[in-house]
C-alpha cells in the first residue's frame, strides 16, 4: 500500500497546484480594448536636445485634452474630437490599430497616416507610448482611462 501511496500524493498535490493557477489573466489587449482612453501628457523633443522633461516640449494642447481613444477588439479604433476640435476636421475618425511583437509595440492607421510606437507601458489605466526615431525617444503620449 506504500507504493499506491505516493502516486495518489503527487496526483493530489499537482491538482492543487493548478487549481491555485490564476485563470483568464488579462492580456495586452485586454487593457487596450477595455475602455476609453484620453491623453494627459503629451511630450515632444521639438529642440532635439533629448530631452523630453523641457517646459518647451510640452505638447498637450486644449483641443487635445477633451479627446477620447477607443481602441475596439476587432482592430478599429476611434477617436472622438470632443467639443474643443484642433482645426478643420470632424468630430470622429476611425482608424485600425495592431499590437505587435508581444504588445510591445502598437501600430496605427488613420486618415492616410501610418505609424507604430512602443508600447512602454500599458495596464488597465494607463497606457505610455514613446515614438522613436533612430534610437531616440522623440515623443512620449500618455493616456489614461
Amino acid at each position: 500500500m506504500k507504493i499506491l501511496k505516493i502516486p495518489f500524493l503527487f496526483v493530489i498535490g499537482i491538482t492543487l497546484i493548478n487549481s491555485c493557477k490564476k485563470e483568464n489573466e488579462p492580456t495586452a489587449v485586454d487593457f487596450l480594448t477595455s475602455g476609453i482612453w484620453h491623453i494627459v501628457e503629451h511630450q515632444v523633443d521639438y529642440n532635439n536636445d533629448g530631452d523630453l522633461i523641457d517646459e518647451d516640449d510640452n505638447a498637450l494642447t486644449d483641443c487635445e485634452i477633451d479627446n477620447l481613444y477607443i481602441f475596439n477588439s476587432g482592430g478599429e479604433f476611434i477617436i472622438d474630437y470632443g467639443a474643443n476640435i484642433c482645426g478643420p476636421t470632424q468630430q470622429r475618425d476611425t482608424g485600425t490599430w495592431l499590437l505587435l511583437e508581444n504588445g510591445n509595440f502598437l501600430s496605427y492607421s488613420i486618415v492616410n497616416n501610418t505609424d507604430t510606437v512602443r508600447v512602454h507601458e500599458l495596464t488597465n489605466i494607463k497606457m505610455e507610448l514613446h515614438e522613436i526615431e533612430d534610437e531616440i525617444t522623440k515623443a512620449i503620449i500618455i493616456f489614461e482611462k
